[in-house]
């Protein structure tokens, strides 16, 4: 399931992931990242590697009125479109065979300077703090940005970076290369490759 991490200070989002893929009993690196911008927003994606091409090339939304609250909008506009696109993708059958509702991995979303996570069942949650991550190895990157982001809150790909190379040392399933993206309260986004 590998790792996503995310950190904001409430203005810019900063979302990094791994290269990690499984294939049943066998791993692989990924070129392509797990992660994709789109409609303002930063997506990334941990489980079925389905989903981010899906979601670059087939996920269709509104844009967020202004006066619209981020966390409305992603409980109503963009997880409608999310179960739409799913069903018709049959995201949830492609390995049971079977009509299932929920999608396969969880997404980590930043928009407007806030941190959503979308679960496979559709809940989103918004933390208190200005970090999260998804993924089989969150646990350790939870416990690296706890760590370390209140003394980089000002360099948020260092404390992405941080929290990633945690869990490369203690989880077998992150690789590198490790994919950093910024995106700014003014539509600029930057991309690393770590």
């Amino acid at each position: 399931m590998s790792i996503a991490v995310g950190v904001t200070d409430g203005q810019t989002v900063c979302i990094g992931v791994d290269s990690f893929a499984a294939m049943g009993i066998h791993q692989r690196t990924r070129i392509e990242p797990k992660m994709v911008s789109k409609y303002g927003m930063l997506i990334a994606c941990v489980g079925n590697l389905l989903v981010p091409q899906i979601l670059k090339t087939r996920l269709n939304l509104e844009s967020r009125p202004r006066d619209t609250d981020p966390s409305d909008y992603m409980v109503g506009t963009f997880v409608s479109a999310l179960r739409g696109l799913f069903r018709d993708e049959k995201i949830g059958e492609l390995w049971s065979g079977e009509k299932d509702e929920q999608a396969e991995g969880d997404l980590l979303v930043g928009l407007n300077g806030h941190l959503f996570v979308v679960y496979a069942d559709y809940q989103v949650e918004e933390m208190h703090t200005r970090y999260n991550a998804v993924g089989s190895a969150a646990p350790y990157a939870l416990g690296a940005l706890f760590r370390t982001y209140n003394m980089c809150e000002q360099q948020l790909p260092i404390t992405a970076r941080c929290a990633l190379e945690a869990c490369l040392e203690f989880s077998s399933e992150v690789r590198q290369p490790f994919h950093v993206w910024i995106l700014r309260s003014d539509g600029d986004l930057q991309k690393y490759v770590w």
